[in-house]
């Protein structure tokens, strides 16, 4: 991954970041403190519900800008996937202890750094031998706040529009794919599935869907996977959900 750091030392420089820290309001709900200073003809943003990303408006510069919440509260959280994580997940064993303690560390007690969570989940995924499904990741600095960067990719519905025959094509992959696939064909697009077999293998994909289910790996909607900007490879995009 090649880093303009002028670029990004410059969004730095520019952001109010003792706003960022004190200002108990900084979440999806009010990301003034990191608007107001933008330079809005280097960048583009937008946010989810744990993390701001800022894309370089120059398209030669292949990554994008994370910054984690100070504060996600529950009024965020989808009471389903609450229920489910607390029937579900909460009693199962903890997959790796790096995963559910990489955050808290200046953050208030409701959330964690969940940039840092996927930086784990891409270690733990070099360890798993999977690495093609995760974006290179790094931590550029933690102060004057963690601040990270991510290789550029774009989601699955913008190489896939043509749904129609969706349902067929899910049905077709349960009849000749194991089990193991079946299973994720009805979350993940058919394409997508398809396109991954065909760069990475089936043993490979298989691989990544056990990974997941081991580490709780959900919310995989058709902006929070898809390919990299590079090359095309299928890739996971967001996978640092509420309860991973």
């Amino acid at each position: 991954m090649q880093i303009n750091n002028q670029l990004i030392d410059e969004f730095i420089a520019r952001t109010d970041w003792e706003a960022v820290w004190n200002e108990d309001t900084f979440s999806q709900s009010d990301t003034s403190a990191l608007e107001k200073n933008l330079d809005y003809n280097k960048f583009d943003w937008m946010c989810g519900a744990t993390k701001m990303v800022f894309q370089p408006t120059d398209p030669k510069e292949q990554y994008v800008i994370k910054i984690p919440f100070r504060f996600v509260g529950e009024e965020d959280w989808d009471s389903e996937d609450g229920d489910f994580y607390y029937n579900e997940i909460m009693y199962a064993p903890v997959p790796s202890k790096g995963v559910y303690e990489c955050g808290f560390s200046g953050f208030n007690q409701y959330t964690w750094d969940y940039c840092q969570t996927e930086l784990e989940y891409c270690k733990l995924a070099a360890a798993a031998n999977i690495s093609e499904f995760f974006p290179e990741t790094i931590q550029y600095c933690e102060e004057p706040y963690p601040v990270y960067l991510q290789e550029l990719c774009y989601p699955v519905f913008l190489k896939h529009r043509d749904d129609t025959n969706i349902a067929e094509e899910r049905r077709k992959l349960e009849k000749i794919l194991p089990e193991e696939i079946g299973y994720w064909a009805q979350i993940f697009s058919p394409f997508w599935i398809k396109d991954a077999i065909n760069y990475y293998g089936e043993d490979k994909l298989i691989k990544l869907f056990q990974f997941m289910s081991d580490f709780h790996m959900r919310d995989f909607h058709s902006s929070n996977y898809g390919y990299r900007q590079s090359d095309n490879t299928p890739v996971l995009i967001d996978f640092a959900g509420y309860y991973e």
